[in-house]
């Protein structure tokens, strides 16, 4: 048993320094202002000796390198083409460019040399001779497979799994995967078909939202909103309204898959009431009626910072009931239409 062990030991050794490098090019392109093509080359360089920069005219691993701006920082997104022609892509958030550089470099790394770590770093004169200026008549170099190259997409082993967890950065963006994301946020809220004339209330809600990239992304939010009217001036006296209601809304479809914004398209269900009182004449008199009504609306989000997000919505709202309010005999005050508009604007917390 101590043999064979020993022998493990010194063929785990012996197989990385026997491999020939293998060459591969980089291509990049930056719309965050920041990184470089040489400065990607040489945080692969340091991460692993199975790697050198190809010759011109070999073939070789191609590493595109695309950044960008984001909400968070920089998003970055890395797509490795082998010489068989497979094709595969990481996207890489973080906080800046050096943080997304560093954990790109290590996922290169890791397609050909398990043993890549974060912590892992090449000496100097091993890179430089990996980093050799182009030959004008490049000898043909023959292709070498390790038996232990790994391919981002299918399963990684054990160690990239546990290498993954360890690095933040590496892990797939936010919002990737379908999740359940609540939030909670105020209105000012205006409407035309429940008090005489446009009249505008205050409104609260929270929401549970399904999260993901998916044009499927149902978000349900209960609100509460009052609304007050004012004195209006009747020709036998004075009036005063009010309103309260809960509204359940329901929007089954999310446009716009960036984290930054959305629209949605929703419908509503109101329960509450909505209540009249007369002064100033005789006898003075009150009265509240159960209020019901349905609607449909757009409803559009933008992130201004973090989880804030600033919200509008605009629609049509469609009474159940058309109540009359008068005074006697005939003075009437008001009666619910058909139909008016129902809209608000205002901002929230976003947790997802």
């Amino acid at each position: 048993m101590v043999l064979g062990g020993a022998g493990l030991v010194s063929l785990a050794f012996a197989e990385p320094a026997a491999a020939e490098p293998q060459p591969f090019r980089v291509t990049f392109s930056t719309a965050a202002g920041c990184g470089s093509a040489a400065a990607f080359e040489d945080e692969v360089l340091k991460r692993t000796d199975r790697l050198r920069l190809a010759d011109s005219g070999e073939a070789a691993l191609v590493l595109s390198v695309e950044l960008a701006p984001s909400a968070e920082g920089i998003e970055g997104r890395l797509t490795l083409r082998e010489n068989d022609g497979l094709v595969s892509v990481r996207e890489v958030p973080g906080g800046d460019c050096e943080e997304v550089l560093s954990a790109m470099a290590l996922i290169a790394a890791l397609t050909v040399d398990p043993l890549a770590r974060p912590d892992r770093e090449i000496p100097l004169a091993r890179r430089m001779r990996n980093r050799r200026e182009p030959q004008s008549s490049p000898p043909p170099r023959p292709r070498r497979e390790s038996p232990k190259r790994v391919i981002p997409r299918r399963e990684p082993p054990k160690q990239k799994q546990e290498q993954e967890r360890a690095e933040p950065s590496s892990a797939a963006p936010a919002n990737a995967k379908p999740g359940l994301g609540f939030g909670v946020g105020q209105r000012v809220t205006v409407q035309t078909a429940v008090m005489p004339g446009a009249t505008l209330g205050l409104g609260a809600h929270a929401e549970l939202a399904v999260t993901g990239p998916s044009l499927w992304s149902p978000r349900l939010r209960l609100s509460g909103i009052f609304s007050q009217s004012g004195e209006i001036d009747a020709e036998r006296g004075l009036a005063e309204f009010d309103w309260i209601t809960a509204r359940l809304q329901g929007c089954p479809v999310r446009f716009g898959f960036d984290r930054t914004w959305n629209i949605r398209p929703c419908a509503y269900l109101d329960a509450g009431r909505l209540h009249g009182a007369g002064s100033q004449i005789e006898p003075s008199d009150e009265k509240s009626v159960f209020w019901t009504a349905a609607g449909v609306e757009f409803s559009g989000e933008l992130r201004v910072f973090g989880p804030l997000a600033l919200g509008v919505e605009a629609g049509i709202l469609l009474p159940f009931r058309r109540d009359r309010f008068l005074f006697e005999p005939d003075t009437e005050l008001h009666e619910v239409p058909v139909a008016g508009f129902s809209g608000g604007v205002g901002l929230g917390l976003l947790f997802f």
